[in-house]
């Protein structure tokens, strides 16, 4: 007995604001499955035969996908140099985090990681909107402060506003 299913069009769809949270929850759970792995295996292998593993089963996993959604316009870049250099600068980014995965514990290394980008993420906020610059000290302590003692950045956070106010 062979059963098939329905049309795609026949499948309820998710609303645009459920599908983004579904990618989201993906990709964190893709993330922590990669840096889980990383973890485990940097014991038993080099930095670099790591890196390459998760750049052949990223290349495995995202190229069907990106061929059968893209078709070969995939490939295709109107800057070439842009690219590059962005594709070094993961490369590092990937190689320089397994390294550190390899002497301090994972979540040391995740929240490293994160603060690092939600300081990126701030900085160009700040550079779209001038007003807000006088808010990049206290962003910057924040980082600084939470990186070396999460207690002491709450209340270094804390003075400071306190402080500013009176």
């Amino acid at each position: 007995m062979t059963t098939t299913l329905p049309p795609a069009s026949a499948l309820p769809s998710l609303r645009p604001s459920m599908s983004g949270i579904v990618w989201m929850l993906a990709a964190g759970l893709g993330f922590v499955m990669m840096d889980s792995t990383a973890k485990f295996l940097t014991s038993d292998y080099s930095t670099v035969q790591i890196t390459w593993c998760r750049y052949l089963f990223h290349m495995l996993t995202a190229l069907p996908i990106l061929l059968v959604w893209r078709g070969r316009s995939v490939f295709h870049t109107r800057r070439l140099d842009l690219q590059l250099i962005r594709s070094v600068l993961l490369l590092g980014s990937t190689v320089f985090y397994f390294i550190a995965l390899r002497y301090i514990p994972l979540a040391t290394a995740a929240s490293i990681y994160a603060i690092a980008f939600a300081k990126v993420k701030a900085s160009s906020w700040i550079a779209v909107d001038p007003a807000s610059r006088m808010w990049y000290p206290l962003i910057e302590m924040a980082f600084h402060s939470g990186i070396s003692c999460p207690a002491q950045a709450k209340m270094s956070v804390i003075s400071l506003i306190a402080g500013r106010g009176g």
